[in-house]
């Protein structure tokens, strides 16, 4: 289905027209290695080859979104002293 020339236009049932000369119907890949990794890649182009319509986040944009340092929002947690098993366990058995 063509979002070109009905991009306003609520999607009501029975209104709906596919493109006929449309002939690209797989979708793109998503999913790739980098130096023995699996990375998750941000698709550029939808079902059918159609341009994506969102774009991108700026790296201010993302900046923005991240916190500096997580005790911003959080107290600084505290942690009990680590004592391993067999030294609390020891003389009690």
């Amino acid at each position: 289905m063509s979002t070109e020339w009905n991009n306003g236009l609520p999607f009501i049932p029975g209104y709906t027209f596919r493109d006929l000369a449309k002939t690209a119907f797989h979708r793109s890949q998503t999913l790739g290695y980098k130096n023995g990794f699996a990375l998750s890649y941000r698709p550029s182009v939808v079902i059918g080859k159609e341009v994506l319509a969102a774009e991108p986040l700026t790296h201010h944009e993302i900046d923005k979104l991240c916190f500096e340092t997580p005790y911003t929002v959080y107290d600084k947690p505290e942690y009990e002293e680590f004592i391993p098993a067999h030294v609390a366990l020891d003389k009690k058995v």
